[in-house]
């Protein structure tokens, strides 16, 4: 069937498997399709009788526009121009008639797509004029006719120009729909575009039609109803083109298809470049768009759609095993939601469900982006798979020797850049997908930190205008005056130089601290409309060294306080050295020796219980032997000890001859003798 995924080599992307049927292509000659007064009729010649007679259809539900020339009242389509098999096994659609205005010619092309780039997750309409005033009429309060946005355009009215009927997510997004009846049953339309503008209703129309005549070509493949077919039409901003994008859904099966080989990872990141993959992997990513699609549109043709009672027993059961889950082993919990959330989640679902009977559509949308999440999880977390993450930021891959210049700078920095570096790595998940829940956790811990070390560098900053206003600081020797302070001869004091750079340092974090808190300001919300978590990630990522320098960048408040601290720790040591009697000296040294023993015994036990121990000890990993192997290596030691055995026992034989001719040798001296 169309939604069954093929399987492909690691090496090559999985591809969709198309539904598009071989058998027709060769009775079919000339398809033609002629606008009517009030539908679209499909008319076959050079068809034998018995498949013309069955191929003959009248889609009321396909309404011609009033604008429309005579030339394109007709269009005639031959079969090998409208579907063209490839070498793949795939079939691509013929050219698709340009837009064409007295300004210019506008090019229109087809594109497959998937719920989850879905207009209203990706557009923002604007509003580019006013309208007028709108006085409510005398007596009439609940009748208000509908006025196209922006003004200038023309009004339409898509209900009863093409059976189009509006609908209203629960979020407030509208969009419509339409129902159809075929020789496949009857299955329902959807699209997003705003069908009150006349522009626009002529392109769903257009679309629409197209897209009848491949169906009509490939009516075999389709399940008989139980399917929609969601449009959506689009100017890409890059080209300029008119977009026509698509996808089907099948209710029987709970999966979308296309019409042509569809390779996901085109509109989205994918587990696919990791070099694994099978078809129980990708079927996750496939239930996932369905359930999308299910939350997006909540009401169709046929009413609000009702969930069966076996998929609302298997989400209540999974809720409850993400809390139990989340409970019993924390560390290895990896799915999406918390206890809590699991739980509430589960409570408000049971609540929805209770009133579902007068209005489905909240508890549809959200039991549909519940399940979706949930199989998306699965699929990034690659279950199903030999190489399943089993703790949340785990890598699939083999560890990544840091580079020698980060190996380098590390003790300068002091070891503060690995945690960052571990952190960024688990949450990007082997540079392919950004873990929005983790990120949000890990922005929020930053946040935390650099608003703490703001606070303590601006401390440690008046700490060292408090040392450097001691007048003895600024001068080599205790027993210069005054008056040649302000000498700019007069040497400076190893003690003020060492307070100036702690004073440098510590206003250097406190600026540092300040820039990256407003840089990452509102990265901690995870359903934040105005960032792209795995954008924000990717510009930070390097091409050679990976999220090494944006470790760096982020350990350097903290960097900068510890130099500060040290460096204004010295300056008090070369103060008192330089400045004071015998006794001061020694117990400045003598508090000098605690301190540095009781950092060395501080480091020395984190060295290593540290997460980042692997940076200090890089391991390894072996291949490790298959089946076969294992087989082979019992054989090759027998076969060694055999040959040692038979080596050992020609040799015995070989020395116990010498000796018999030596014997012989003695025995016939002796008798000579």
């Amino acid at each position: 069937m169309p939604m069954v995924p093929s399987r492909e080599s690691s090496t090559r992307p999985a591809r969709i498997s198309p539904s598009v049927a071989d058998s027709d292509e060769k009775h079919c000659q000339t398809v033609e399709v002629q606008s009517l007064s009030d539908s679209v009729a499909l008319r076959f010649t050079d068809v034998p009788d018995d498949l013309r007679r069955r191929d003959t259809h009248r889609i009321d539900a396909l309404d011609p526009t009033l604008n429309r020339s005579a030339a394109s009242s007709s269009t005639v389509l031959s079969c090998t121009q409208a579907v063209t098999p490839i070498g793949d096994g795939s079939r691509e659609f013929g050219v698709l008639p340009a837009h064409n205005t007295p300004e210019k010619r506008t090019p229109r092309e087809l594109q497959e797509s998937n719920p989850f780039f879905a207009p209203r997750k990706i557009e923002q309409t604007v509003i580019s004029s006013k309208h007028e005033p709108y006085d409510i009429s005398a007596f009439n309060t609940l009748d208000f006719p509908h006025r196209v946005c922006p003004p200038e355009h023309i009004q339409a009215d898509p209900e009863k120009r093409g059976g189009w009927r509006s609908a209203f997510h629960p979020d407030g997004t509208l969009y419509f729909h339409k129902a159809s009846q075929s020789k496949f049953g009857s299955f329902s339309m959807i699209t997003e575009a705003y069908l009150y503008g006349e522009d626009m209703l002529h392109e769903i129309t257009l679309f629409t039609e197209h897209m009848w005549q491949h169906m009509v070509l490939a009516r075999d493949k389709f399940p008989d109803g139980g399917f929609e077919l969601v449009m959506n039409v689009k100017v890409d901003p890059d080209t300029g083109n008119l977009v026509w994008s698509y996808y089907f859904i099948d209710h029987i099966r709970r999966m979308p298809f296309w019409m042509r080989d569809y390779n996901p990872s085109v509109h989205m990141r994918t587990t696919e470049t990791l070099g694994v993959s099978s078809p129980d992997h990708l079927r996750y990513l496939l239930r996932a768009m369905y359930w999308e699609h299910c939350a997006l549109y909540p009401y169709s043709s046929n009413g609000a759609r009702a969930l069966p009672d076996d998929v609302h027993a298997k989400l209540i059961t999974d809720l409850a095993w993400c809390a139990a889950e989340s409970i019993l082993a924390p560390i290895r919990y990896t799915a999406p939601y918390t206890a809590e959330e699991a739980v509430r989640l589960r409570k408000e679902l049971d609540h929805l469900r209770l009133y579902s009977q007068r209005d489905s559509g909240p508890y549809i949308e959200i039991a549909g982006r519940t399940i979706s999440t949930l199989e998306r999880w699965r699929y990034e977390f690659l279950h199903g798979t030999q190489v399943i993450r089993r703790f949340r930021g785990q890598s699939v891959l083999p560890p990544q020797r840091s580079s020698v210049l980060y190996r380098a700078l590390a003790p300068t920095l002091f070891y503060a850049p690995l945690a960052h570096l571990y952190d960024c790595r688990s949450i990007y998940l082997d540079g392919l997908l950004a873990n929005e829940s983790e990120w949000t956790i890990y922005v929020k811990r930053l946040l935390s930190e650099w608003r703490e070390f703001v606070i303590y560098a601006i401390i440690l900053l008046l700490a060292n205008l408090a040392f450097l206003a001691v007048p003895s600081t600024l001068l080599t020797s205790a027993n210069d005056g005054l008056s040649h302070a302000v000498s700019s001869d007069r040497p400076v004091s190893s003690a003020a130089v060492l307070g100036f750079c702690s004073l440098l340092a510590s206003l250097g974090s406190t600026m540092m601290g300040l820039l990256l808190i407003r840089q990452h300001r509102g990265e901690e919300i995870i359903d934040n409309p105005r960032s792209d978590k795995a954008v924000f990630m990717e510009k930070r990522r390097s091409t050679h060294f990976g999220f090494e320098p944006v470790s760096i960048l982020y350990s350097l408040p903290s960097v900068l306080l510890m130099w500060s601290v040290l460096l204004l720790l010295c300056a008090v040591i070369a103060f008192t050295l330089s400045s004071s009697s015998w006794p001061a000296r020694a117990s400045t040294l003598a508090g000098l020796i605690v301190i540095i023993v009781s950092l060395s015994w501080c480091i020395r036990v984190g060295w290593g219980s540290s997460l980042n121990r692997d940076f200090f000890r890089y391991r390894k990993h072996t291949k490790p032997s298959t089946p076969s192997r294992r087989r082979l290596i019992p054989q090759a030691i027998s076969t060694a000890l055999h040959t040692f055995n038979a080596s050992t026992t020609r040799l015995r034989g070989l020395d116990v001859f010498r000796s018999n001719k030596a014997d012989e040798r003695t025995k016939k001296t002796e008798e000579t003798v």
